[in-house]
């Protein structure tokens, strides 16, 4: 539960910072040709509206960040314009080696290395170099390792050892008969002992603070650097109020830019190119998809917020 719970929580993160940004399309900043490009633009943004899942796929192509990769597949309308980019689970798909081509696993069987091929222009893929779902494995692994220890300790050491010191002189028939006393005083905490009877606490797991609490601050430092790559701004400035509140917006906001890169990079090869190439034959690529973490809407954008 405490693997699901954060790792969950981790990818809400990166949806809600890539579902924050803008998307565009516009023609390149220094095109060779200002009327093709504005031509162009204006027919990828008549496409892009047509997606009717723009919002989902961009989402679900972010969680490659975290798994590694992610495909969405291509359907199309009666016209041939794609009407929807459905997302595909990590699970469907296999490859041989690290760098084989994509292959469709349709059982989702475990270890298989080679399903059925696929048409490659139907798919939108995002690869991604480094899965933080491999390296905070071992982090998270050693939190729930951490929490486990500390409930044993609690377990054991949670309440003090009790122990009842009798009065000098005392029978061993009398030694008996306080011990009663002492059990039923150990269950309900109240009730009489002798005259010159002591009672003394004994603390657990040896002298000092316990270690946990300390462990658990480190490893969840280790994941925030992981998950956001290494930005110590998220660290190094705590509470809520202007100056951390700024330093922590502006270090989620470079974690966005990476991943907005990430998905912008494989809509334009993988959405953009087939269509600029089909309706465009032979004429150079002079606009294109944009997603970037920006506060205001620009001409020909629109906000991934939107239903």
């Amino acid at each position: 539960m405490q693997w699901a719970l954060m790792r969950f929580l981790t990818a809400l993160t990166a949806f809600s910072l890539v579902l924050a940004c803008q998307w565009h399309v516009k023609p390149e900043e220094n095109p060779t040709d200002a009327v093709l490009a504005n031509g162009q633009a204006s027919f990828l943004r008549d496409r892009y509206d047509r997606v009717e899942n723009l919002r989902e796929a961009v989402a679900f192509l972010s969680s490659a960040c975290f798994r590694g990769f992610a495909h969405v597949e291509k359907h199309y309308d009666a016209n041939g314009g794609v009407m929807c980019l459905e997302p595909v689970e990590q699970w469907f798909w296999c490859r041989e080696g690290m760098f084989g081509e994509w292959t469709y696993n349709r059982d989702a069987r475990s270890g298989v290395e080679k399903g059925e091929n696929i048409e490659r222009n139907n798919f939108v893929v995002v690869e991604s170099s480094i899965a933080l779902d491999r390296i905070l494995a071992v982090q998270y692994f050693r939190r729930n390792l951490a929490l486990r220890d500390w409930s044993s300790f609690l377990d054991v050491y949670g309440i003090p050892s009790m122990f009842f010191i009798g009065p000098p002189g005392v029978t061993e028939e009398k030694e008996k008969q306080y011990l009663a006393i002492a059990q039923d005083l150990v269950k309900d905490g109240r009730g009489y002992l002798p005259n010159g009877t002591d009672v003394k606490y004994v603390n657990g797991g040896g002298s000092g603070r316990p270690p946990f609490r300390d462990h658990l601050d480190y490893l969840d430092r280790q994941i925030t650097l992981l998950g956001t790559g290494g930005l110590l701004t998220m660290l190094t400035e705590s509470g809520s109020g202007t100056l951390a509140g700024s330093a922590h917006q502006e270090a989620f906001n470079q974690v966005a830019k990476a991943d907005s890169v990430m998905v912008t990079e494989a809509l334009r090869r993988d959405f953009d190119k087939p269509l600029l190439a089909a309706a465009f034959p032979g004429w150079p690529v002079e606009a294109g998809f944009r997603l970037t973490p920006e506060a205001t809407v620009a001409v020909g954008s629109g906000s991934m917020q939107q239903g």
